[in-house]
């Protein structure tokens, strides 16, 4: 059961009525009181063990965890740059954290999505090359971070191995003047800070 709305006591313990209501406010800037509305939505696999689970791992994963794409007028100039939409990373590992913490340096966090003997296939260990995030920057440091982010634990290869339902911090960092990683023309996310 997602919600129920009773406008009386059900008798079935909390001796009141389950009437949740919300106040929105109209266009016409008048209050409006009515009785709270949930929408879920539900899905339903008919198949084989694996390709249920294979389909809840990646199905929750790309439904909970979407990807945020914020834009700004940019300076007028073009500015060259790599997406990074087509990395190629194993199924089973998810991108959960991705932002900058220093000009040069982002903070990114990974998910293997599936747990031990969950999926013959997917259940198993997988490798990611971080320079992905990274493209064509040749001198990177990488640093394995605690999952919280605010201690380093070692430095890190590039290319890293999570274990099932692993969960891993790291913080990527490109030496030099320029860091693709981070244009103040595109991105305002360190503005104001001092380095």
């Amino acid at each position: 059961m997602v919600h129920r709305r009773l406008l009386g006591d059900d008798h079935l313990g909390v001796s009141e009525a389950l009437n949740e209501t919300e106040t929105i406010q109209l266009t016409t800037n008048q209050p409006h009181t009515q009785g709270l509305t949930v929408r879920g939505h539900f899905y339903v696999s008919v198949g084989s063990h694996e390709a249920a689970i294979e389909r809840l791992r990646t199905t929750t994963y790309t439904q909970f965890v979407p990807p945020l794409v914020a834009l700004r007028a940019g300076s007028g100039e073009f500015v060259e740059s790599t997406p990074l939409g087509d990395l190629q990373w194993p199924a089973n590992i998810g991108l959960t954290a991705l932002h900058w913490t220093h000009p040069r340096c982002r903070l990114v966090r990974l998910s293997h999505l599936f747990a031990i003997h969950e999926h013959s296939e997917w259940s198993k260990p997988a490798s990611v090359d971080l320079l992905q995030l990274v493209p064509g920057e040749k001198h990177v440091t990488v640093k394995e971070l605690t999952l919280t982010a605010n201690a380093v634990k070692e430095l890190s290869p590039t290319t890293v191995t999570l274990q099932p339902m692993q969960v891993k911090s790291f913080e990527l960092c490109v030496e030099g003047q320029y860091a693709p990683v981070y244009d103040g023309a595109r991105s305002s996310l360190v503005d104001g800070l001092d380095f």
